[in-house]
């Protein structure tokens, strides 16, 4: 396989490839010769399944950042007599 001068193309060229010797090992054809299938059903399916993944990844960076807001406003550490601000000032409690 030739490589390309950006690393990203070679990578997803590699992608294809592989994904090439998938397909044919599984279907036992190559895409070019195969002409009984419905491609723009399985490109809508794709293309669906895609969305759903977008969503769900979405979904997972929301409730990090999320996680990461609430651990970065956390500014009193508690202990079991005293509270103690991040600035270094306690509390008795």
């Amino acid at each position: 396989m030739k490589k390309s001068k950006d690393p990203i193309v070679t990578e997803a060229m590699k992608f294809l490839k592989d994904r090439s010797d998938v397909g044919i090992k599984k279907y036992g054809t190559t895409l070019e010769e195969n002409n009984k299938d419905d491609y723009l059903l399985h490109l809508q399916e794709e293309l669906g399944d895609a969305l759903n993944y977008i969503v769900k990844i979405r979904k997972q960076i929301t409730a990090e950042r999320k996680e990461l807001e609430e651990l970065r406003g956390s500014m009193f550490r508690i202990r079991p007599s005293k509270i103690t601000c991040v600035c270094g000032k306690s509390y008795k409690i």
